[in-house]
């Protein structure tokens, strides 16, 4: 404590602090003042032991100093006067205790009192400290359907373009409405998912700057309930649109990897399959041209040509409806899909339904052109293969991991013996692994199931 005035050393109040468990800086004059608020640090002050004009010099001394601005005052009047009290809170006290003798029990209620109010201003202090010094914006909002904010720090302005004051009791706008539409819905499911488990959260979404412009954040957040019984959320959202554009040039060189894979692997599979039968047809069709005095020969010529042709022309279609980078455009990956089944079903007349969570794939997001492809290679072998009449895709999530499955009811095959000669499941395989999936295919009569674990889906 911070004991400031010129004081007796008869007056009872020297001997009464150190019992309350005070230790005590005697600064009687301008001079030890400014020494004592140089080189310590206090919590509580006492003043007022002596002149009260110097008393309030002093109380605007020591609020003004950069220090100890926030230091709890407690001003002693010796007598009730309402204009010495109206000056004593004017010059900064925190507290009066007006009489003389002094009552010491009020005394020691006040100083307590004031303990307690130092203590707080400390947190106080501490805490918008560690707030200013967080790179990302704090905030208490209700659990309602625009996130009404009771407070957010002014880091948000930074992250979104709006100062913090437009969001708090969403005097201009409601954090909602910065969200992007397409993630609003999406965000408002993983928060209802994890208040209602009583876990945390961790969301990754876009909002929509004040300049138009798009910013991915990271909000991490959970629910609490106050000293009054009301509930919040208490969190702190992360500008980390950085790193998803980095994620996004990381993604693209992958893609551009997986193409030229793919290019690899469709020169060789043109060359094994498509070329020979093609050059085996016109070796064929060439020997029929000797022939053509023998009309059954020729016509069993013709009549397997024709069937080699129509393979080779439902392969190539096949290495076409693999070769779609575009799907993915503008599109959730939920969508992309829908559209590359209805494609799969006009190009092959194959009737294929789909099942697929929009939550589950929503959380793929950064495995989207992986999923697609892998889908693709598995429908490109029903085509080739299944001779199937419908098919279904589905993408949900089973366990707690997003689970991919693609089934027919073709004729079945072997998998243990065609896993060893075809190519179409080498490359299903290949797609899998480069994900860290995991595949399981079952086949039978009845049709064949192929099943791709990903990873836990949010």
């Amino acid at each position: 404590m911070l004991l400031v005035g010129d004081m007796p050393s008869s007056d009872p109040v020297w001997g009464a602090l150190p019992e309350m468990g005070f230790d005590i800086v005697h600064a009687p004059d301008e001079r030890t003042l400014a020494a004592a608020l140089a080189e310590m640090s206090f919590g509580l002050a006492l003043l007022g032991l002596g002149d009260e004009e110097k008393t309030l010099a002093a109380c605007r001394t020591i609020r003004a100093h950069p220090g100890h601005g926030g230091i709890y005052i407690l001003i002693l009047l010796y007598d009730e006067l309402r204009d010495q009290i109206g000056r004593a809170f004017r010059a900064g006290a925190n507290d009066v205790v007006v009489g003389h003798p002094l009552r010491m029990l009020e005394l020691e209620a006040r100083l307590a009192a004031g303990v307690r109010n130092a203590h707080l201003l400390q947190s106080e202090s501490r805490l918008r400290t560690l707030i200013a010094n967080v790179p990302g914006a704090i905030y208490r909002c209700a659990n309602d359907r625009n996130w009404t904010m009771n407070l957010i720090s002014d880091d948000i302005q930074r992250i979104s373009g709006y100062p913090s004051s437009d969001f708090i009791d969403s005097a201009v706008r409601t954090f909602s409405s910065v969200i992007h539409p397409d993630d609003r819905g999406q965000v408002e499911h993983d928060v209802e998912a994890a208040t209602s488990e009583g876990r945390p959260f961790a969301l990754e979404y876009r909002i929509v700057r004040r300049d138009g412009t798009i910013a991915w954040v990271l909000e991490r957040g959970r629910q609490v309930r106050d000293g009054t019984g009301r509930i919040w959320l208490d969190g702190v959202i992360f500008d980390v649109s950085d790193r998803k554009q980095a994620e996004q040039r990381l993604h693209e060189s992958e893609r551009r990897l997986a193409v030229a894979r793919d290019r690899e692997r469709i020169a060789r599979a043109l060359h094994d399959g498509v070329i020979q039968v093609l050059f085996g047809v016109g070796t064929m069709l060439r020997n029929a041209q000797g022939t053509a005095h023998q009309a059954d020969r020729v016509r069993r010529c013709l009549a397997t040509g024709i069937d080699r042709i129509d393979s080779v022309i439902n392969d190539l279609r096949g290495y076409v409806l693999e070769l779609r980078p575009g799907l993915l455009a503008d599109r959730q990956l939920h969508d992309a899909i829908a559209l590359m089944a209805a494609e799969f079903e006009d190009e092959s007349g194959i009737v294929t339904a789909i099942d697929v969570a929009a939550t589950v794939a929503a959380g793929l997001t950064g495995h989207a052109e992986d999923v697609l492809l892998i889908i693709c290679e598995a429908l490109s072998n029903v085509r080739r293969h299944a001779e199937a009449a419908t098919c279904r895709v589905t993408l949900k999530r089973i366990d707690g991991t997003a689970t991919l499955e693609i089934d027919d009811d073709g004729r079945g095959f072997d998998p243990a013996q065609v896993s060893r000669r075809g190519q179409g499941l080498r490359n299903l395989a290949e797609r899998v692994d480069q994900i860290g999936g995991r595949l399981d295919i079952h086949s039978g009569p009845a049709g064949t199931t192929v099943r791709v674990r990903l990873e836990p889906a949010g």
